[in-house]
């Protein structure tokens, strides 16, 4: 039982980062999808939510950590420098 509950935690922290991603990349389509699960609310199994909570987080500071770190690396990019850290990765460490 605790080698398939570490295979979910993964599962969940791979979500992130992929969601993560796709809020970078240049697809609107991978950018509206990853946006609309963010922000989703419900705790449905794999919903943004569900995947925090197994990996013992608070979803709104993840969604808080993830949106400031997307902004600051916007701004970081739009201003000609690229941000150092990606602080949003901490959030599922």
């Amino acid at each position: 039982m605790a080698m398939a509950l570490k295979s979910f935690e993964r599962l969940a922290g791979s979500m992130l980062l992929q969601a993560m991603a796709d809020l970078k990349s240049g697809s609107v389509k991978h950018r509206g999808l990853a946006f609309e699960w963010l922000e989703g609310k419900n705790d449905d199994k794999l919903s943004f939510v569900h995947c925090c909570r197994m990996l013992g987080r608070d979803p709104e500071q993840v969604r808080g950590v993830i949106l400031r770190g997307l902004y600051r690396d916007s701004a970081a990019l739009a201003g000609g420098r690229i941000a150092a850290d990606h602080p949003f990765v901490d959030a599922v460490n």
